[in-house]
């Protein structure tokens, strides 16, 4: 027990010790905050444009790439991450999940799509 009061704890974490072994795991609980976002200029490596300047299938395409080996995909089939990809990107695009932001950017680098920031307003999220 004594190493177990000694061990360093970051914040956001549980820790537990079972046979004298300290487990570490995500916390439940979270944080909400605020933070300002205002336009700001920054050197980039990449050029950064609005998702409507993008094609549908580069959003799926960089969608894909980015998540399919995440754990929520786990034991998916490629062709079950294509499909929820798809229908991801195009109900953000149309709005069904709610009213995307104007701060939402896509980094672009010799044509091709590396990265998205893609910010949603919460409060217009529809249910169901």
């Amino acid at each position: 027990m004594e190493d177990y009061d000694r061990y360093p704890k970051l914040p956001g974490w549980k820790y537990e010790c079972f046979g004298g072994v300290i487990r570490a795991t995500p916390s439940m609980h979270s944080i909400a905050t605020t933070l300002a976002v205002t336009p700001r200029t920054s050197a980039s490596l990449c050029d950064l444009v609005s998702p409507d300047e993008i094609p549908r299938e580069d959003l799926v395409r960089t969608f894909i790439a980015a998540f399919k080996d995440s754990v929520e995909f786990f034991n998916w089939s490629l062709v079950q991450v294509e499909e929820h990809a798809n229908k991801w990107v195009n109900a953000l695009l149309d709005g069904k999940r709610g009213r995307m932001l104007a701060i939402s950017q896509v980094a672009v680098v010799d044509n091709s799509v590396v990265g998205a920031a893609l910010f949603r307003d919460e409060d217009d999220i529809p249910f169901g």
